[in-house]
Order: C-alpha cells, then structure tokens, then sequence
C-alpha cells in the first residue's frame, strides 16, 4: 500500500459551531476547501474518510455528496464524538478494509487554507520510511517573552530553538493505532503531543504561512481575502 490514506475529523467542538464547517469560504465550504486541497495532489480514488460526531453526520454527508467528491467516506465517530473517537473510528474502517498497514495524512477543519503543496510535502516525508509522524512547522519570526505571574518580562526565548506546528499531520497507521489507544489523555487532545511523549521520531516539513488556525467566522474575511488572492495569482 503506496497511497495513503487522507482523513478528516469533524468532532464535537464544531457541533456548536456550524459555521466553521458550513459557511461559505470562496465557493465551497471550509468542509469542502479542505478536502479538495486533500484531494488536489492525490491520486485518483485516494481513499478519504471523514468521521463525524453522529450529531452533523446527515448534513456532512449531504454537503459531500453535493461536492461530487466521490472518493470520500463519511463515517460515524461512536461514543461522544471527540476528534479522538473520529481518529479510532478511522482506524477502524482501515483495519475492516486491507488499509491497516497504510499511512495515514490526518488534517483539522481549523485549517482550511493547508494548500496542496503542504499536503504534498508532507505525505513525500512521511513515504521516505524515515519516521513515524510527518509534521508541518513554521520558524518563529516575531520575539517570544517569557513573564512571570504578573505579566512582567523576564526573559526574551531563543527562538531558533521554537517552530509553530501546522496541519495536515502524517502518523503510519500502526503508530495512530497506539496514540488512540494511549489512555492518559489531555485536554485538549492533540495526537502529536501523544506521540512526542510515546517517544516516536517526528520529522518536520516545510510549513505554510497560509495554513494557520483560522476561527471561523470570525476570520472568515481574511481567509477569503486570501482565497481571492490565490484565484488571482497573487499569493
């Protein structure tokens, strides 16, 4: 198995916040924008799922099919929904259907604007066997302080030692499995943290300064800004 799988997890978090998966982001969803970019660079018929708390699951699934993205599953996240109920109903699709061994690209809806191109890097990383998580990550430019308990400065951060971590993520399958299955979860629950402490060698990739957590609506005019400036060749 060469391709790998491309998944994309709508939890709980986004059951109060439709807008974040429904609005209009150019001329497609934010849940559409991303699994385009997803698609753009994959091969045909690239197997994609999105597991979804079972609360959005009919308007997901309607909004797919509207989007004639034929490659792409929607599934069901049992228990309550999180992103990592999503992440273990991934993987139990891919142990039921021969992809238990392949790799697997996991994105978040928070950041729409990941391009293909980032998708790309990742996923070349990730097929070089070299590691078992591919990650995304951006040098830090501005200066990082360090203060105390009444916000005075008391330190300035090296910041060559920093980087700010991006998505789409790439785990092989095997190493996803026991991030799931780890059972001292944080809150927030964030599978690269899981992995770092497992001990799994993480590689980086070049970053996006595109992809960065949008909150939408809120940031919903500077990501269009940013939509319309693609469509223009302009960025």
């Amino acid at each position: 198995m060469t391709d790998p799988v491309l998944v994309l997890p709508v939890p709980r978090d986004f059951a109060d916040n439709r807008a974040a998966i429904f609005s209009r982001l150019g001329h497609d969803t934010p849940l559409v924008y991303c699994l385009r970019a997803m698609l753009a660079g994959a091969a045909v018929g690239t197997k994609t799922l999105v597991p979804v708390v079972t609360s959005l699951i009919a308007e997901v699934r309607e909004v797919v099919a509207a989007s004639e993205l034929r490659s792409v599953e929607v599934i069901a996240a049992d228990g309550e929904g999180t992103r990592r109920d999503c992440v273990t109903a991934a993987l139990s699709e891919l142990a039921e259907s021969d992809y238990s061994e392949a790799q697997v690209v996991l994105h978040d809806l928070r950041y729409p604007l990941a391009s293909s191109s980032l998708w790309k890097r990742v996923v070349d990383r990730l097929l070089e066997g070299a590691c078992d998580v591919a990650v995304p990550a951006l040098s830090m430019i501005d200066s990082v302080k360090a203060v105390d308990h009444s916000g005075v400065i008391a330190e300035t951060v090296d910041r060559s030692l920093l980087r700010s971590v991006q998505f789409p993520r790439g785990f092989r399958a095997g190493v996803l499995q026991q991030i799931a299955d780890n059972t001292a979860v944080q809150s927030p629950y964030d599978e690269l943290t899981v992995a770092v402490r497992l001990g799994f060698t993480v590689a980086l990739v070049d970053g996006d300064p595109d992809a960065f957590a949008a909150k939408i609506p809120q940031d919903s005019a500077l990501v269009n800004a940013i939509i319309e400036c693609r469509r223009e060749g302009q960025r």
